[in-house]
C-alpha cells in the first residue's frame, strides 16, 4: 500500500439502479443513480488526492462505479466482501440500510486502508478473460454434477435427459474455450504471460489462463502480497505456551486451488520443489502442511517470473 495521506474516506453501497454514498469529510449521505453520467457528474466536484474510497463487489453492479472513478483518478478499494462484512459486524449497529453500510464501508476505509490492496484497473481482454473463465468453471463444475448424476442408480430412467444435458454442456464448454483463445491469440501481452507461465513444470496452459483470469496482479506484488492474495499466508495460532496449527484462510480459491494441482504434480516429478518438499516431510511437518509450503514457494516463483519476464534457471 502506497504512503499517501487521506483525509476523506468515502464509502460506496452498490445496487443495480442506485449508489449509495458516505463521505466522512463533511459526514454527508446521498443516493444517485448508478449510471456513469451521474457518478461522473458527482465525483468530479470531489478532491481525489486525498480521498480513499471503499467500493462494495457486487460481482458486477459496481462496474459502471469503478471504471468511472478510476477514469477521475480516485484511489480505490473494491472490497473482499468476507472480510468487510466481518468488520462491519464487529461495529455492533444492528441496523441494515444502504446508507448505514455506506457509512460502514468508510469506516472499513478509515481503520484499515494501510492494509487493503488498491484496486488496479484491468484491460478489456483481462475482463473478458476472467468472466469467460468462471463461466467455464461453472460449466465444468455442472459438468462433472450430471456425469455423477449419470451413474447413480435412481437415475436410470432419466438418461437420455441427463445425457442430452452433458452434451450441451461440452458443447458450451467448446464455444467458451474457443473464444478464450481467440482472445489470447489478439493479444501479445496476455499471450507472452502464457507461454511465461507454461515454461514453468506443472503449469499447463488451462492452469495458466486461470491464473491470469483470477489473479491479474501477478508481477506486480511482493512475494508476501502474492501469498497473501492467493490465501497461502499461513495464520499464527499461538495462545501462551501453545503453539497451535497453522492454517491458511481466504485469498482466491480458484488461484489456490490452481496452486494445489500445480504443488501435487511437482511434488510427484523431479525438480526442486519435489526435493524441498521431502525435506520438509523429513523434518516431520504433515503432509497437507507441507503441500501448502510448496504452493506459497510456487506462488512466490510465479510472481517474479512475471515480473521479471523470464524463468530464472540457477
Amino acid at each position: 500500500m502506497e504512503s499517501r495521506q487521506f483525509s476523506n474516506f468515502i464509502g460506496i453501497d452498490v445496487s443495480k439502479d442506485k449508489i449509495d454514498v458516505f463521505s466522512s469529510s463533511d459526514g454527508k449521505c446521498f443516493q444517485i443513480a448508478n449510471d456513469v453520467k451521474n457518478i461522473s457528474k458527482v465525483f468530479k466536484k470531489n478532491d481525489n488526492s486525498n480521498a480513499y474510497i471503499v467500493l462494495e463487489n457486487t460481482g458486477g453492479y459496481e462496474r459502471k462505479c469503478l471504471d468511472t472513478l478510476i477514469g477521475l483518478n480516485f484511489t480505490i478499494h473494491r472490497t473482499d466482501n468476507r472480510r468487510a462484512k466481518n468488520f462491519m459486524k464487529s461495529l455492533k449497529c444492528d441496523a441494515k440500510t444502504d446508507i448505514v453500510d455506506a457509512q460502514k464501508l468508510s469506516r472499513y476505509g478509515r481503520d484499515r486502508h494501510k492494509e487493503l490492496s488498491i484496486y488496479m484497473q484491468q484491460t478489456e481482454n483481462q475482463e473478458k478473460l476472467r468472466e469467460l473463465s468462471l463461466y467455464l468453471h461453472d460449466l465444468k463444475k455442472t459438468r462433472a454434477t450430471e456425469r455423477t448424476r449419470l451413474q447413480s442408480p435412481g437415475c436410470v430412467s432419466l438418461k437420455n435427459f441427463i445425457n442430452q444435458t452433458i452434451d450441451g454442456l461440452n458443447a458450451s464448454i467448446s464455444m467458451v474455450e474457443a473464444e478464450i483463445d481467440r482472445i489470447l491469440k489478439n493479444d501479445t501481452k496476455l499471450q507472452a504471460k502464457i507461454e511465461l507461465l507454461c515454461g514453468y513444470k506443472g503449469i499447463a496452459k488451462t492452469i495458466a489462463v486461470k491464473i491470469l483470469a483470477f489473479m491479474p496482479e501477478l508481477g506486480t506484488l511482493d512475494r508476501r502480497e502474492a501469498t497473501a492474495l492467493a490465501g497461502l499466508a499461513p495464520i499464527a495460532n499461538d495462545s501462551g505456551k501453545k503453539s497451535g496449527y497453522r492454517k491458511t484462510r481466504g485469498g482466491r480459491p480458484l488461484v489456490k486451488q490452481s496452486m494445489f494441482l500445480i504443488a501435487l504434480s511437482a511434488c510427484r516429478s523431479s525438480g526442486k520443489i519435489k526435493t524441498y518438499y521431502e525435506s520438509l516431510l523429513a523434518r516431520g511437518k504433515k503432509k497437507m502442511v507441507a503441500l501448502t509450503a510448496c504452493m506459497r514457494k510456487i506462488v512466490v516463483q510465479i510472481n517474479a517470473i512475471l515480473r521479471d519476464g523470464y524463468i530464472k534457471t540457477k
